[in-house]
């Protein structure tokens, strides 16, 4: 019971980051902070992130949110029928 919670919360949490995405101001995305890399693919995702104009920006926001949200969805589906 317990997990299918979580599995929504961060559902909603991808939504947001969507909603994000779509709605959210040019000064909030030129301010906003990728953090360290730990990962070859991390530092090329930031090294991407942080160099591309806001457009990019929106839509790799926008992508992260929809792999996310998807992927708790495919979550919640596999832990409830699967």
């Amino acid at each position: 019971m317990w997990i299918n919670v979580v599995f929504t919360i961060f559902t909603i949490m991808g939504l947001a980051v969507m909603f994000f995405a779509i709605f959210g101001k040019k000064k909030d995305f030129n301010n906003l902070y990728t953090g360290g890399s730990s990962s070859l693919i991390e530092l090329i995702f930031d090294l991407t992130y942080q160099i591309s104009p806001l457009l990019i920006k929106r839509i790799l926001t926008f992508l992260m949110g929809l792999f996310s949200t998807l992927l708790f969805i495919m979550c919640l589906y596999f832990h409830n029928f699967g």
